[in-house]
């Protein structure tokens, strides 16, 4: 930034302009900021993720991993489901409709979800295929497998229930 300023009064004085330099000064930190605040947009998007899922947990089913654990259909069907949440390693992990999860994101004003996708992924957050954002789940256990998000939940934190 000093090296802009001094530049841009070199070019004051040597070419006879007239520049706001103290103007010029406030739109470069004013973009400095801006940058900085945009710089981890993944870890805010993933704050907002979890405040979102919080207030939504009703609507998620969990994955039972052994047969006939099945959620009684009449508790199903009246509500909506936006996905579920399951145990891999130790880790557990929520997955999301595509759908619901962009809508979230447009909401808390991350316009573009495959980027905070992307970082995420980079971050080790998705539990995706290795060349997608995604995965294969089924919602509910007679239902088809969606494609669906699959984003890790406390990271770093070690199961405290059983699976």
């Amino acid at each position: 930034m000093a090296i802009l300023m001094v530049t841009g009064e070199i070019a004051q004085n040597a070419l006879r302009l007239d520049f706001d330099l103290k103007r010029i000064l406030d739109l470069l930190l004013e973009n400095e900021k801006a940058v900085n605040d945009e710089r981890d947009i993944g870890a805010k998007a993933l704050d907002y993720f979890y405040e979102q899922f919080t207030m939504n947990r009703s609507n998620f089913n969990e994955l039972r991993q052994t047969k006939n654990a099945h959620m009684g259909t009449d508790i199903l069907e009246n509500r909506k489901v936006f996905g579920g949440t399951y145990w891999k390693s130790d880790e557990q992990f929520v997955y999301i409709l595509p759908s619901v999860f962009r809508q979230w994101m447009k909401d808390g004003g991350f316009e573009d979800s495959k980027i905070i996708l992307k970082d995420w992924k980079l971050k080790g957050l998705l539990d995706a295929e290795e060349d997608r954002f995604t995965r294969k789940r089924k919602i509910h256990d007679d239902s088809t497998a969606v494609t669906v998000y699959c984003i890790r939940l406390n990271p770093g934190q070690a199961a405290s229930t059983e699976q």
